[in-house]
């Protein structure tokens, strides 16, 4: 995990970092990174720092590259920063990237990320959200039932629990009254 200190606390949350050597290859993935953050920064869990980067031509011993294992110039590295620190590498690409890639990325792990910002909530999500595991509608057969079992299919344990409830109440009601007659 790298132990870099980026601005403050206040500046927290995930942050786009390219690490690279120069060149057009890495002004096209620095530009098309800025461009995401600035259109996707309102998200609370988004850094409020932007896009930070290290030229290796400039700083061929950066503390970043013993930490990361890079080998391929520019990475683009999406990392967590808590408290001014980076704290875990959530994601890399490597090479030039095109811009639907990072944005794609960049949004798929904003939604991943908890919320730190005092009054927005704290934690991933839990099973009552609309946003929780188990698909659109949440209430899957996500971590707060103990997870799903690892012989059973994906599409299963994604399957919504409060609709197979609702269909199991349904089917009851419905015996109930055929026999009722």
């Amino acid at each position: 995990m790298p132990n870099i200190t980026i601005g403050s606390s206040d500046y927290d949350g995930i942050l786009m970092y390219v690490v690279h050597e120069g060149g057009p290859s890495a002004n096209q993935v620095i530009s098309d990174a800025n461009t995401v953050w600035f259109e996707e920064n309102g998200d609370v869990r988004a850094s409020m720092y932007g896009v930070a980067e290290t030229d290796v031509t400039q700083d061929p011993e950066a503390e970043i590259l013993s930490q990361t294992n890079i080998s391929r110039l520019p990475t683009l590295l999406f990392v967590r920063v808590i408290n001014g620190q980076m704290t875990a590498i959530l994601s890399r690409k490597e090479g030039t990237v095109p811009q639907s890639r990072i944005r794609t990325e960049f949004r798929r792990l904003l939604k991943q990320e908890p919320v730190y910002e005092p009054g927005d909530g704290g934690g991933t999500d839990d099973l009552i959200e609309m946003n929780g595991r188990g698909g659109f509608f949440g209430l899957g057969m996500g971590d707060g039932l103990g997870g799903c079992p690892k012989w059973m299919p994906g599409w299963i344990c994604d399957f919504p629990l409060w609709i197979f409830i609702v269909l199991l109440a349904a089917a009851a009601v419905l015996l109930t009254l055929k026999f009722k007659k």
